[in-house]
């Protein structure tokens, strides 16, 4: 699991995916990376350690680092999972979590049904 230890979720992050490993009786390995630079010697540390796979935790800086991601992932033939469908549309096998397009899409509509909402309760 890749995780950015700057992240305020990462704790809880690594502390459920730990417990999911246990139950499955699998070995978590936790890969950090903090600044875009970090992410050589994380890679650096999942291979050393054998990784049969890659879930790369949510984070915004990850999507901003995903070509890089992305890249590392190939490099090292690793199979990888996302939390979120930008990594897909990049060219990563698959995600799990929304689609953040859709979701602001969502946003946008429901902001207009309040606002409409609103603006008939101001006109009466």
């Amino acid at each position: 699991m890749l995780v950015d230890p700057n992240n305020p979720n990462a704790e809880s992050d690594v502390k459920y995916a730990q417990a999911a490993a246990v139950m499955l009786g699998r070995k978590l390995i936790i890969a950090k990376a903090g600044t875009q630079n970090d992410l050589d010697a994380a890679f650096a540390t999942l291979v050393e350690n054998r990784v049969a796979a890659l879930f790369v935790a949510p984070n915004a800086n990850f999507r901003i680092w995903r070509n890089r991601l992305l890249a590392l992932v190939a490099e090292h033939k690793l199979p990888s999972s996302y939390s979120n469908g930008d990594f897909v549309r990049a060219g990563g096998p698959m995600s799990y979590g929304p689609d953040q397009a859709d979701v602001y899409r969502l946003a946008g509509l429901y902001a207009g049904r309040i606002l409409k909402a609103k603006g008939r309760r101001n006109s009466r």
